[in-house]
């Protein structure tokens, strides 16, 4: 036999090699490729966080107690209503990137300058607004004594870690973003994240309280911030002198940032303002109760949301280059998969909720079946709405978008308010899910128009096939959950969601896998 020469050994690479090389490389230059690892990288980041968040807060209510806990998770809330003033000036910042970093690198550095600044300005004016507040706080939460001295603390330590939020975050996060290093970017976060919940509990064991929860989110912020400053300058030398600062840009990120801010202000009050309202109602232990709950919905949003997020700066480049054909068949595909992921999320919700907060902190922690059904709601709708409001954000198209959004606010806030004294600690989500029916209605009629989309393409694309597969996850799942006992706990659950997230890639991916694996390189070769 002749030995194959180096020649043909090169020009016929082993099959894994070849495949191996061919995967990085779309991973690394395509927009698909980007998206997905960065979807990845979240996915895997967001599942530490979570699994670290659930083995971790059991242990902290214990050791702060439930009106302590309540108050950090409402203080958490008031600080993300400062946040507010950002403006949503980051995003303008991606769109420029996204569309010009081949063709005009100098307004991208002169959009970075100007974003850096004028988040400079927005985080004076939340240090001076959060300062202002800090001695009402523990007040305004009725807290007495040695908790509210605790409660003071942490509050102000939580606006100076905002502070530092608003200057990193969406200048230097954001120039990796628009540079499409999602997988960076997420990597970031997650380990933002997973350091603040260890060094938390580590400084509350030490004695801290809840100032350590407080402590450790600072610490691990700064950490984060200088890590994004050193890969975005790798990545784009870019200067922040105010000469760079430039007057167009500025009148650009303004109005945008007019808009998206009444998107922001109604995701908030959506999301972050039930904890402030029952707590200034009811006090911090019921926000305990509402939390908890709701901490399934919780992490089920986190992996959910992130599906639009990584498609906007794809979406910005193909809005900037006008391919209309490109954008439908993205959202053709992003439809299809949110409405599976929207049905298996709620499904899982529904069914495993209760069992999941009774195992985890004990049956007196859950809030019960209708205020499950709520979250399960609120997640299904925000799976699809919300990650479809993404072609919005890129094309900056955000003017009714805003205008309904703060509609929304104020409906959300008048009803919860008028609920509360009638259904407790449930009104706040019936307030949230009769007013998000605006946003809900207006987003698909928008795209439509948007994009020039077919509706009844999308319909028999996109909606009816993902509905009908769905059908035997939500029956399996049901059909389990009455008949699993309760007493298997944990093991119950495993069951159930096992089975489910099962009947699910049969129904969707079986004939895809088959595929596959019928391919010449799973054969046998000779």
């Amino acid at each position: 036999m002749i030995p194959p020469s180096p020649d043909s050994i090169s020009a016929n690479p082993e099959p894994s090699t070849s495949a191996y090389v061919t995967v990085r490389s779309w991973l690394a230059r395509g927009r698909t490729g980007r998206a997905f690892a960065g979807l990845v990288v979240d996915f895997l980041g967001s599942s530490s966080s979570i699994a670290i968040a659930l083995l971790f807060t059991p242990i902290v209510v214990a050791w702060l107690g439930a009106p302590m806990y309540g108050f950090w998770i409402a203080a958490s809330q008031i600080i993300l209503w400062l946040s507010l003033l950002d403006g949503g000036i980051g995003v303008n910042l991606m769109k420029t990137i996204s569309a010009h970093r081949a063709s005009a690198p100098e307004r991208v550095e002169r959009a970075i300058a100007s974003t850096f600044w004028c988040y400079v300005c927005v985080a004076v004016t939340t240090l001076l607004i959060g300062a202002s507040v800090t001695p009402f706080v523990a007040s305004w939460m009725h807290l007495r004594g040695e908790a509210a001295r605790e409660g003071t603390i942490t509050f102000a330590i939580a606006v100076l870690t905002s502070v530092v939020a608003l200057v990193a975050v969406p200048t230097f996060y954001v120039i990796l973003n628009g540079f499409q290093k999602l997988a960076l970017v997420n990597g970031l976060v997650s380990g933002v994240s997973i350091a603040g919940t260890i060094g938390g509990l580590l400084l509350v064991w030490a004695g801290l309280g809840v100032i350590g929860l407080a402590l450790a989110q600072l610490i691990a912020t700064l950490a984060g911030a200088s890590l994004a400053l050193f890969w975005a300058r790798r990545l784009f030398p870019f200067r922040l002198s105010l000469r760079f600062v430039s007057r167009s840009e500025l009148v650009e990120m303004l109005r945008f940032a007019l808009y998206f801010t009444m998107s922001k202000t109604a995701f908030l009050t959506s999301n972050y303002s039930d904890g402030i309202l029952i707590a200034m109602f009811y006090g911090t232990a019921p926000v305990a109760v509402f939390a908890l709950t709701q901490k399934l919905s919780s992490a089920a949003f986190m992996f959910v949301i992130k599906v639009g997020s990584v498609a906007v700066p794809g979406l910005a480049e193909l809005m900037g280059a006008g391919d209309r054909s490109a954008l439908r068949s993205v959202i053709t595909r992003m439809t299809r998969i949110l409405i599976r992921i929207a049905i298996l999320a709620a499904t899982i919700i529904v069914t495993l909720n209760h069992r999941f907060v009774a195992a985890w902190t004990g049956e007196a922690t859950f809030g019960g079946a209708f205020l499950t059904a709520l979250f399960a709601w609120g997640i299904f709708r925000d799976t699809i709405i919300r990650n479809l409001s993404a072609p919005l954000f890129a094309s900056g198209d955000l003017k009714w978008w805003g205008l309904l959004s703060s509609v929304e606010a104020v409906l959300k806030v008048g009803l919860s308010i008028a609920l509360m004294p009638i259904l407790g600690i449930v009104g706040p989500m019936v307030g949230t899910a009769v007013a998000e029916m605006i946003t809900g209605v207006y987003t698909p009629f928008k795209l439509i128009r948007l994009l020039d989309i077919d509706p009844r393409t999308i319909f028999n694309d996109a909606i009816l096939p993902p509905l009908l597969r769905s059908l035997p996850t939500v029956v399996v799942m049901t059909f389990l959950a009455f008949v699993v006992p309760v007493h298997w706990r944990w093991f119950g659950i495993v069951t159930i969601a096992s089975a489910g997230v099962l009947a699910n890639i049969v129904a969707f991916d079986m004939s895809h896998i088959t595929t596959f694996l019928r391919q010449p390189q799973f054969g046998r070769t000779t």
